[in-house]
């Protein structure tokens, strides 16, 4: 435990700092400079920091829909029927289910659970429109009569957001039982991201910040009894 007084107004580093000894760490930093590690909440941060942690999450997700949209229409979607379409699609939706779980255990161990669940669901939901585009574009690749006009790159995530909007506009309709078939489970899968995985983020969310607040003893500052004595006042 650590043993050294605290200044007045400072904030102890993150917990579970320790030195190359093992002992528990004993520095202290002045809330806002440096490597302090925030209280869980933005809100409770100055100024300064708090534009910092917001402007690098909106960095943060404009970079995951640079390289989302980059790959859309980069990458060659090659027809449906060759290749085994339906085991990319597949393959697709888990690789989106393991992302939801690996964002889900980061929102928890993470110093600002909040700001990691809107960057989490910033990049799970046009993740999951860019699957269900693809597959769709393949399918227009594979033969016209599956819509009522050729897709290409934009109209075809330009229907998998009206889709998923609940929006249908009915401009592009789908045609055959493939088609529809899988329109209706996009559908039933809006359904399950918009409120169980919104759940599960905003939950993990609380997790986080309910940890953070634990490990501190109270929001931004560690337990009473971790800080040691205080030199008495002159």
């Amino acid at each position: 435990m650590c043993t050294r007084w605290r200044p007045r107004g400072w904030a102890r580093t993150a917990p579970g700092f320790t030195y190359e000894t093992g002992e528990p760490a004993c520095r202290w930093r002045r809330p806002g400079l440096g490597d302090v590690v925030s209280p869980g909440r933005v809100a409770e941060l100055d100024p300064r920091r708090r534009r910092r942690v917001i402007a690098r999450t909106v960095l943060d997700l404009a970079g995951a829909w640079v390289l989302l949209l980059s790959v859309y229409y980069v990458v060659p979607f090659e027809q449906f029927s060759s290749g085994d379409g339906w085991l990319r699609f597949g393959g697709a939706l888990v690789v989106f289910a393991l992302v939801i779980v690996w964002q889900t255990r980061r929102i928890v161990d993470s110093d600002f659970p909040a700001l990691r669940a809107i960057r989490a669901l910033g990049v799970s939901i046009p993740l999951f429109l860019v699957v269900f585009a693809g597959t769709y574009l393949s399918m227009s690749l594979d033969s016209r009569s599956y819509f009522s006009q050729p897709l290409g790159h934009t109209s075809s995530l330009y229907f998998t957001v009206t889709v998923f909007a609940t929006v249908g506009f009915g401009d592009i309709t789908p045609r055959g039982d493939a088609a529809r078939a899988l329109v209706s489970f996009q559908m039933l899968l809006d359904l399950v991201l918009l409120g169980g995985v919104v759940r599960v983020v905003v939950g993990a969310a609380r997790t986080g910040l309910a940890r953070s607040t634990a490990a501190d003893g109270s929001p931004g500052l560690p337990p009473d009894d971790d800080l040691g004595p205080v030199p008495p006042q002159a």
